[in-house]
């Protein structure tokens, strides 16, 4: 759509809006009822992890919402972005090397950086937007 000039920040709305409710659900659910999808899914043997699947769902929340913005970008010719999600990337290891002692110590830092990550690549995108709008473009 946008070689064809046409608007496209819509799709982009419809999109954000539908993983953003679907996490929404999913991650909700782990934090109201982990230890029943645990057993549903894996059995009891595993119940060890309900401590773990919310949060790592939230992550994962903000994981697909940042590349989905990503790969949005990348679809009307910006590649600027790589560099915040590479600077994001290497704080993420960075986070790992230096917190690691437990997993939720690292599902809690990821969370945050991908938190973070996101915000910031929104923050790009919308202005990106602005700018394009401003300047008579195919971007609404």
């Amino acid at each position: 759509m946008d070689a064809q000039k046409k608007p496209n920040a819509h799709i982009l709305k419809k999109a954000l809006a539908l993983v953003a409710i679907v996490s929404t659900g999913i991650t909700t659910t782990y934090f109201l009822i982990p230890n029943i999808v645990v057993q549903l899914l894996f059995g009891k043997e595993y119940l060890i992890i309900t401590n773990y699947i919310a949060p790592f769902a939230l992550l994962m929340s903000f994981f697909s919402l940042t590349y989905l913005l990503a790969l949005y970008n990348l679809s009307v010719n910006r590649t600027s972005f790589i560099y915040i999600l590479l600077s994001f990337n290497i704080i993420e290891i960075t986070s790992i090397v230096l917190f690691h002692n437990t997993l939720k110590q690292v599902l809690t830092f990821l969370g945050i950086t991908m938190g973070l990550m996101f915000i910031t690549i929104l923050a790009y995108t919308l202005i990106k937007n602005a700018r394009a709008l401003n300047n008579n473009t195919s971007i609404q």
